[in-house]
């Protein structure tokens, strides 16, 4: 019969919680120094030639995401081709969502599972209490670094946010769109726009929330 070491279950509880809050705690100043960064570097002249809506000074509230905190399923639809005119649509298999609160509610992490590909990468959601703003940002496990951030927040229950990157070599503005529709259901777009006049809708996802216990846990 094996004997249980309460002292050492302790020890090991402990450097468990202090390994978790050291990872979360570098996430959290990336972020924070992305952020930064991007808004020492956004200006009139930077939105001037932009798509309708696009804004960097967009904001919300820190109870924006308290939606999202739980499990959800995705069925996903992707555009064949992007920027070239194309109507064709594609569905991928479902994906499952993991999310959960840190700090009070300020930091969100949500994780991405694919049934046939495994872990296929991670949002992280920080909000800038003295802007008012959520900055998000998306870690592809194949890369390992921060993606270029979106900024914005909610009116209602509509959700929308800005930002810049680069699709196949050209430069695009980039909106990401969340629409609540009730507590167990929501929707999220990407956008793209290629020529500053208008926006192309490449991606789309139907969140249905889920049993946290039989699905998330499976898949840590």
């Amino acid at each position: 019969m094996t004997t249980f070491n309460l002292d050492r279950a302790v020890k090991q509880r402990g450097k468990d919680f202090l390994r978790r809050l050291s990872v979360w705690s570098a996430m959290a100043f990336a972020a924070a120094f992305v952020a930064e960064t991007l808004a020492t570097t956004a200006g009139p002249g930077r939105e001037a030639l932009a798509p309708p809506g696009y804004s960097l000074t967009h904001g919300g509230g820190k109870e924006d995401f308290d939606f999202l905190a739980g499990t959800w399923t995705t069925v996903q639809r992707r555009l064949a081709a992007r920027g070239v005119g194309s109507t064709e649509w594609k569905d991928s298999p479902p994906n499952l969502h993991c999310a959960a609160h840190y700090l009070d509610g300020a930091f969100t992490v949500e994780e991405s599972f694919s049934p046939a590909k495994g872990v296929t990468g991670l949002f992280l959601y920080a909000f800038d209490v003295e802007k008012r703003q959520w900055t998000l940002y998306w870690i592809d496990p194949k890369v390992g670094r921060l993606e270029s951030p979106l900024v914005g927040g909610f009116n209602g229950s509509r959700g929308e946010f800005y930002g810049e990157d680069v699709d196949d070599g050209r430069p695009v503005k980039v909106r990401y769109s969340w629409i609540v529709k009730d507590r167990d259901h929501a929707r999220w777009e990407q956008a793209f726009s290629f020529d500053n006049r208008s926006w192309e809708t490449n991606w789309t996802a139907e969140f249905t929330r889920t049993d946290p216990f039989k699905q998330c846990e499976k898949n840590r």
